[in-house]
Order: structure tokens, then C-alpha cells, then sequence
């Protein structure tokens, strides 16, 4: 179990540490506030950005990246791929699904923000922190896509590469063995008068 959750921590070491580092912003912006140290521009940025038209394109797009997460997984678990044995091997099948079932959470979540929750100050830094974090997870699953793909290409040319081989092989043997019937027949046809 513990070997488990320290796996699952390490496949969330990013988004961990954006969300401390945007925590530790915006605890650093509240008490600049507080104390009337300075005026916090990021209030008036939020407001003019996180307008509705955008909350409900952030909505959107997060609604279409939970179906990509779904399409992925799905095509992947459904179907044999010649890298299947190496995936799960290297234990890239069970990163994958983390990876996915985090995003589709952190994407669950700010869609879910987005539409659901009210614009204020404390809402709007936590649907921009939703955003970054499902960005990240989003590109992190990605990039595991394109190990899968890369690796899976390359088992791909060796198959290819074999079969060439094997054909090439089979080709080889089947000119031999016609030689050695023709040589046989015309050898039998000169020994009978």
C-alpha cells in the first residue's frame, strides 16, 4: 500500500508543486492586501479574463479533453497493440491510467468551477490554478502518449523488419529446394537412355 501511494505521489510531483507554488502566491497577494502593502494587479486581471464567454470556453474545452482521456484509455485497454507486453512491463499502463484519471478529475473539477461556481476573488484564483493543473496533466498524458506511440513504431519496424526477413528466408529456401528438383530431374533424365 505504501509503495503504492509513493508511486502515485511521484506521478503527481508536478501538479503538487504548482499547486504549492500558486497557494503560496496567492497567500503572499491576501496578506500584501491585508496589510495595504500594494495593490494587487492579478484581482483586476482575473476579473477582466475570467469573463463568461471564457469560463464557459474553458468549460468546453475541459468537457472535450475528458472525452479524449475516455477515447484513449479506451482504445488502448480494447485493443492488442504489438508494444502491449512492453507496456506493461515498464509499468506504463498503470502511469497512463493515473495520469488520466487525475486529469479527468483536476478537468471534472474546473469545468465544474467554471459553470457552477460564482466569479469572486477566491474562485476565480482557484478555477486559474484548476486550469493550470489541468493543462499540465493534460500534457503529461500526452507525452506518455508519445512514448507509447514512438516505442510502438519501432516494435512495428522490427516486426516489419522480421517479416522481411522470414520472406526473404522462405524465398531462399524454395529457389534451393526448385535447384535441387531441377538438378535431380535433369540428373534422372540423363541416366535413362
Amino acid at each position: 500500500m505504501r509503495t503504492t501511494i509513493s508511486e502515485f505521489l511521484k506521478d503527481l510531483r508536478e501538479e503538487i508543486i504548482i499547486a504549492v507554488m500558486f497557494s503560496i502566491v496567492f497567500i503572499v497577494i491576501f496578506i500584501c492586501k491585508y496589510f495595504d502593502l500594494w495593490e494587487v494587479p492579478i484581482d483586476i486581471f482575473l476579473k477582466s479574463y475570467l469573463t463568461p464567454d471564457r469560463l464557459n470556453g474553458a468549460a468546453s474545452f475541459f468537457a472535450i479533453t475528458i472525452g479524449v482521456y475516455i477515447a484513449v484509455i479506451t482504445i488502448l485497454a480494447t485493443s492488442e497493440i504489438s508494444i502491449s507486453r512492453e507496456l506493461l512491463v515498464r509499468k506504463l499502463d498503470r502511469r497512463i491510467i493515473k495520469v488520466a484519471m487525475v486529469g479527468m478529475s483536476e478537468n471534472l473539477m474546473c469545468a465544474g468551477c467554471a459553470i457552477f461556481i460564482p466569479i469572486n476573488k477566491i474562485s476565480s484564483r482557484m478555477i486559474l490554478t484548476l486550469v493550470v493543473l489541468s493543462v499540465i496533466s493534460f500534457i503529461k498524458f500526452i507525452v506518455l502518449l508519445l512514448r507509447i506511440f514512438i516505442e510502438n513504431m519501432n516494435q512495428m519496424a522490427k516486426a516489419i523488419d522480421e517479416k522481411e526477413r522470414y520472406d526473404n528466408d522462405i524465398l531462399t529456401y524454395v529457389e534451393e529446394i526448385s535447384k535441387y528438383c531441377r538438378k535431380h530431374m535433369n540428373d534422372e533424365g540423363q541416366d535413362t537412355p
